[in-house]
């Protein structure tokens, strides 16, 4: 994988081109930094249109999403209504990383799920060792793991049900 870096858009654009004749180089990941300085708009907003300017220019490489902001449902459910998950003619988002799911839990920041919004930014670098992760918020991250999953138009994952019935059998501390 290759992430193209940049000041502007256009400074963006000429290193995703370079990058994507390297051999080896098989998927371009796009930054939830680079794209939005580079497209002068929020994360989610920026990497839509960066990918909307990749495709309607034929970009030879498919894509992944690096990371994601308070809106990861919501763009993934944009790309996916615009058909930029779609096989065609051409590579497209084919994947994302993220680590919303656990985040937005653990930092107890509410979810929308009717908007795929949370209700603000997660911190930076979030205090994840003060307390142990109990079954509540596990049960909240699988919930976001199938908000996610929707979004996506991917089959659910395990209910919140599935999630240990204690403590004692929780997997994260």
């Amino acid at each position: 994988m290759a992430v193209p870096q940049g000041r502007t858009r256009d400074e963006w654009l000429r290193c995703h081109d370079e990058l994507a004749v390297i051999p080896g180089i098989d998927l371009i990941g796009l930054s939830k930094l680079s794209v939005p300085r580079c497209f002068q708009a929020p994360a989610a907003e920026a990497r839509l249109a960066c990918t909307a300017h990749l495709l309607a220019h034929g970009t030879s490489k498919p894509l992944h999403l690096l990371g994601g902001d308070r809106s990861l449902p919501w763009e993934l459910a944009e790309h996916r209504r615009l058909g930029h998950d779609q096989p065609g003619a051409g590579p497209r988002v084919r994947s994302n990383d993220s680590s919303f799911a656990y985040w937005y839990a653990a930092t107890g920041i509410p979810m929308d799920a009717a908007t795929g919004r949370a209700e603000r930014e997660a911190p930076a670098k979030p205090d994840l060792t003060a307390a142990p992760l109990d079954r509540a918020v596990l049960a909240t991250a699988l919930t976001h793991v199938a908000l996610l999953r929707h979004a996506a138009g991917l089959p659910t994952a395990p209910s919140p049900a599935d999630a240990p019935a204690d403590e004692k059998e929780a997997p994260c501390r």
